[in-house]
């Protein structure tokens, strides 16, 4: 069985040194002449022209890059600190761990001087998003059971679930047959409900099902908000979305309705706004007041983080404006 909670909005160790910050910022664009990817910064100026085959923005200091066929991760300066994986994915890193996948289709992950912490002998399954570190600890499917890995690289809680989410706030949701649990970081049992039940991701309220309508219970599994909506969003920053009649609505964490929307599809607010599809197919930011950030009207666009969101023609900051704009 197949992990179904999966969200992007996992939090980054806290524990990140500023420098790390500041050049996380740093943000991978195809070049001019369309050779391959440079880094710009958040004002949209290129600091590594590269060219580099291919790359992924910095997290944690820093960035993957392709060069000549092969994975290597550099610096905010261009230095290379990891050269020469044989690998077919790298990915970011996240509490100092980085996620690699090698040509059979098995990953493992990755310390900050190229180590393998954990071997790539893990089979890739279908979402990579559940794959990230988070609060020390990340699922691992062994056979059809989950466990958690920590840091270090050795199984802290064995396979035993028939699925599993990351940690968000010292809890993580897992499912074993018909029981929904929720286990701290040493796999004790802190909660269980026959309900079916989500994380509680972005907040002290877990989405829950009953019947075929879904509401919200707290930490203590007891219903807070009754199932009456036809689905539901996680709470992040204060806001929830809840579908009702087809569109999507946003509400707080006493129910009451903070703004409607005419979208047809939803995300949840990351610095201050909200990626919304609606019904004309463009996607739009909103506000938590549902104002629309101007210029905001894309083919395609995805989720704020650390200020920044990429969109189908560019780079664009919370206030709308355009850092930098295409090619990708």
């Amino acid at each position: 069985m197949r992990v179904r909670w999966v969200y992007v909005a996992i939090m980054l160790s806290a524990t990140v040194a500023a420098v790390g910050q500041d050049s996380d910022r740093l943000l991978a664009v195809r070049t001019k002449d369309n050779s391959g990817f440079s880094y710009i910064d958040a004002t949209g100026k290129v600091v590594l022209p590269g060219p580099y085959q291919g790359g992924s923005s910095f997290s944690e200091g820093l960035a993957p890059v392709n060069v000549d066929g092969e994975w290597a991760y550099i610096d905010s300066s261009g230095e290379f600190v990891i050269s020469h994986l044989r690998v077919r994915t790298a990915g970011d890193f996240v509490e100092g761990r980085a996620y690699v996948e090698n040509f059979d289709n098995r990953y493992g992950y990755i310390d900050r001087s190229g180590r393998e912490v954990v071997p790539m002998v893990h089979e890739v399954t279908n979402n990579r998003d559940i794959y990230r570190f988070s609060e020390g600890r990340v699922p691992v499917m062994v056979g059809d059971k989950w466990g958690y890995f920590a840091t270090a690289g050795d199984f802290v809680i064995p396979p035993q679930y028939d699925e599993a989410s990351a940690f968000s706030g010292g809890l993580a949701r897992v499912r074993s047959g018909s029981q929904t649990l929720y286990i701290d970081p040493s796999g004790s049992v802190v909660l269980s409900t026959p309900l079916f039940a989500g994380p509680f991701f972005g907040g002290s309220l877990a989405l829950v099902r009953v019947g075929n309508r879904w509401g919200y219970m707290d930490r203590k599994g007891q219903i807070a908000i009754a199932p009456q909506y036809e689905e539901t969003r996680p709470f992040s920053e204060g806001l929830a979305a809840v579908k009702t009649s087809g569109k999507w609505n946003f509400i707080d964490p006493d129910s009451r309705v903070a703004f409607v929307t005419d979208a047809d599809l939803v995300h949840e607010f990351s610095d201050g706004l909200v990626l919304v599809r609606e019904a004309d197919g463009k996607w739009n930011y909103l506000d938590k007041q549902g104002r629309r950030l101007s210029p905001s009207d894309f083919a395609f666009a995805v989720d704020f983080s650390r200020g920044l969101a990429k969109t189908t023609s560019g780079y664009i900051n919370t206030s709308g404006k355009f850092i930098w704009k295409g090619p990708w």
